[in-house]
């Protein structure tokens, strides 16, 4: 089932909330393969390689956020930030040992999108709390290049 992003992901930080949504394009675009079953195709490397890019962005970007903004929990949130990363790892190296399967495929595509909705829910949903409490303003932030953070 694909996922389509809606308010209730919405964590009221811009930059952040784009790279939920362009996470879950990724996710929606492995399904599509899986559907296909293209598990062994090019398509399926080339997406295994730019979402363990995109994570490790996207992921630099969210700390600095929560770090910016002072928000409760930030060593949570690295923690799993480094918990789903090994896991990622972890399958991508199996995947280049041992060769592509539908399954493993599969089990990727799951436990990704299974983690990140909880993962939005339970500790990014910090991040649009505490901005709300803190009274946001967007503009503060605009001087900032995000992808800088992740290098």
């Amino acid at each position: 089932m694909s996922l389509h992003w809606n308010e209730r992901y919405a964590t009221g930080h811009a930059r952040v909330d784009d790279q939920h949504k362009s996470l879950f394009a990724y996710l929606n675009d492995l399904e599509r393969l899986i559907q296909r079953r293209e598990y062994a195709s090019p398509a399926v490397e080339n997406l295994i390689r730019s979402l363990g890019v995109y994570v490790r962005i996207h992921f630099a970007c969210e700390e600095s956020c929560m770090e910016i903004h002072q928000c409760p929990n930030p060593e949570k949130n690295k923690e799993q930030h480094q918990i789903f990363l090994r896991e990622f790892t972890a399958f991508r190296d199996a995947w280049r040992r041992e060769g592509p399967s539908l399954e493993r495929l599969q089990m990727l595509h799951r436990a990704s999108e299974s983690w990140i909705v909880q993962h939005i829910f339970k500790i990014d949903q910090e991040l649009g709390q505490t901005l709300v409490a803190r009274g946001y303003n967007p503009e503060r932030e605009a001087h900032i290049r995000w992808e800088a953070v992740a290098e």
